[in-house]
């Protein structure tokens, strides 16, 4: 098992604080913390915001001990806020890394091999999820 034993985030976050800090940000443009907070709680708007295709992949092992890559293609697109993963695994620890016109979240399960970043785009000031990537290895 691949154990994930230390990341190096450009800021840290933690649950209550949802916000990558946009410093580009202009009163045209939609607030990250208004979207993030929105799209995770309602779930029409949450999937008129997703990029798709979607890019990303997900990492995982197979039965003979291989890893197997995906993407998602025809795969159902689940996504599970932070607060819920921290219910089931007190161990998460949640970030977000800022980019130029960018936002990574990144939530990883220590000493699990369990890492999943999300990785948000504004366009034309508003923003979409662009990219997903599962590593469960």
């Amino acid at each position: 098992m691949i154990i994930i034993n230390a990341f190096l985030f450009a800021c840290q976050n933690n649950s209550s604080n949802k916000s990558c800090d946009y410093k580009k940000s202009n009163d045209t443009n939609e607030k990250f913390e208004v979207f993030i907070n929105q799209f995770y709680s309602d779930t029409i708007f949450q999937k008129s915001r997703i990029i798709l295709p979607l890019e990303g992949e997900i990492l995982e092992w197979d039965k003979k001990d291989s890893v197997v890559k995906s993407d998602w293609t025809n795969k159902k697109i689940n996504i599970t806020n932070y607060e819920t993963i921290l219910k089931y695994k007190p161990n998460a620890k949640h970030t977000f890394v800022n980019g130029n016109e960018t936002c990574t979240e990144k939530i990883l399960i220590e000493n699990s091999g369990f890492l999943m970043e999300r990785k948000f785009i504004l366009s034309v000031r508003k923003w979409f999820l662009k990219e997903y990537k599962i590593s469960n290895l």
